[in-house]
């Protein structure tokens, strides 16, 4: 009777590790993100350039902001929803929306896919 009641408080251990342990998509997307390509999504990359080195902060409270170094560092102020894999950034000021589908999120990389011209951005975490 000990013993089972032992392996079970064990697993339960284990199961609360691993829930605690697991970082959100929510918590994983947050930061400072810098572009370092953007290639169409069947994998060429005839310009991998276009738009390196574009700051992408992505804040809490469902903030980002957006600094585009193709236009003198313009800074773009954001507003974004998350749900499931897709994150959506409405810019206000210009009643534009712009639709993405994660394609890989983790500590150091986010790939996105732009939904309407089809073309995979990738960041790197700053």
């Amino acid at each position: 009777m000990f013993e089972s009641m032992k392996k079970f408080v064990l697993i339960l251990l284990m199961i609360f590790f691993c829930i605690s342990s697991c970082k959100k998509k929510e918590e994983l997307v947050i930061g400072d993100w810098i572009k370092v390509k953007e290639c169409p999504q069947t994998g060429e990359c005839p310009k991998p350039d276009k738009g390196k080195g574009s700051h992408l902060i992505i804040l809490p409270e469902n903030y980002a902001k957006y600094k585009d170094n193709a236009l003198n560092d313009k800074e773009f102020h954001l507003t974004y929803k998350l749900k499931d894999d897709d994150i959506n950034f409405n810019l206000a000021d210009l009643n534009f929306n712009l639709e993405y589908q994660i394609l890989i999120l983790d500590d150091k990389n986010l790939h996105l896919l732009n939904k309407k011209e089809n073309m995979v951005e990738y960041f790197e975490r700053q």
